[in-house]
């Protein structure tokens, strides 16, 4: 967490250090800026079942299916047979109507800036993830993108601040 939030608020090579950090140690750390967007310790990937239980690491990889799946095929040139095995067996139990695609969220619960920079960088296969240096280079940290100040458009918030 305190990689992501150096990497938010660090200069540009302070953030690409941090970022670099982040990759190497933390790949999947993409629920933690998720959380932070959202705030009230919101928690995408959380499981029901203590950290102890057996399952519970298993949630994890349901909830990342039912968030941001399928997995993609290209998935079976990295992951080993068991790991194959396991994703192909909870991709067929979620039933349809369990599944709450990322993609399809509205306005009104994330803007679509936010929304665009996570679905960048919460592919399930690592390799079609940008690099540190890529997304500090992305319209979300530079500013470019349409939702840059919290929930109102540039233009919302300029023509709020011109009139009082």
């Amino acid at each position: 967490m305190v990689l992501v939030v150096n990497i938010l608020y660090a200069s540009e090579v302070d953030a690409l250090a941090s970022a670099a950090a982040l990759a190497k140690e933390e790949p999947a750390a993409g629920f933690e800026l998720i959380n932070l967007i959202w705030g009230l310790n919101f928690h995408i990937f959380e499981p029901e079942e203590p950290e102890s239980h057996e399952l519970y690491d298993t949630k994890i990889v349901v909830h990342q299916h039912q968030w941001f799946g399928p997995f993609p095929i290209s998935f079976k040139e990295i992951a080993d047979e068991d790991t194959q095995e396991a994703i192909i067996g909870i991709m067929s139990v979620v039933p349809p109507e369990k599944l709450k695609p990322f993609r399809f969220l509205s306005e009104r619960e994330i803007c679509s800036a936010d929304k665009t920079f996570i679905l960048k960088i919460m592919k399930l296969d690592p390799r079609d993830r940008p690099n540190a240096k890529e997304l500090l280079q992305d319209e979300w940290f530079t500013e470019r993108s349409e939702r840059a100040v919290g929930w109102y458009s540039k233009e919302e918030w300029r023509q709020m601040h011109e009139h009082g």
